[in-house]
């Protein structure tokens, strides 16, 4: 080795420096090219992620319309009751168009009735998620009965076709109050 460096003159310097410092060059591009391909890597899921936080923005925005809509809600008030409980993430029925009356049962006794319909005309459920939010109302809240349900195919069937699991739906809850006098 000292042999090698007791010769040693200007070009074989030069060569020296230029071996180690094209190792050491050599070391750095091999290590960028590997976060290179990392990072083009994650910028392959990048459209797929910018879909999912889409969604979920107009998700959110539709909850804020609801509890914008619904304000401070009272325990005893059965129409923001219904809309909470059609839009919690457990039932995901979304806005609704509820319509109440009023029937007098018998002197002192009136039932309050809910008729329960999406808000939008051309929105389809499950009968699963429809069965989900019903049996929620009830269980939810012991005054709610389902007293009625309207359950048609979003698509119109010829008879004998099999149809998807689409449905729109119209529903009436009561709950039966007494009447103080």
């Amino acid at each position: 080795m000292m042999k090698f460096f007791e010769s040693m003159n200007f070009p074989r310097a030069v060569i020296l420096v230029s071996l180690v410092t094209s190792g050491v060059l050599g070391y750095f591009v091999n290590q960028r090219t590997a976060r290179l391909d990392e990072i083009e890597a994650e910028l392959k899921r990048v459209p797929g992620i910018v879909q999912d936080i889409q969604r979920l923005g107009i998700e959110v925005d539709q909850y804020m319309e609801l509890a914008a809509g619904s304000g401070n809600v009272d325990v005893n008030d059965i129409t923001s009751f219904i809309r909470i409980t059609g839009a919690s993430d457990l039932v995901g029925i979304g806005e609704l168009e509820i319509i109440p009356s009023d029937k007098k049962v018998a002197a002192d006794i009136v039932d309050n009735m809910y008729k329960i319909r999406p808000a939008q005309k051309n929105q389809r459920y499950t009968r699963s998620k429809i069965g989900n939010f019903l049996y929620k109302l009830e269980s939810d809240n012991p005054r709610l009965k389902v007293t009625q349900l309207q359950l048609d195919p979003f698509k119109a069937l010829k008879p004998g076709e099999i149809g998807n699991d689409e449905w729109k739906f119209e529903a009436m809850v009561t709950a039966r109050s007494q009447v103080s006098k």
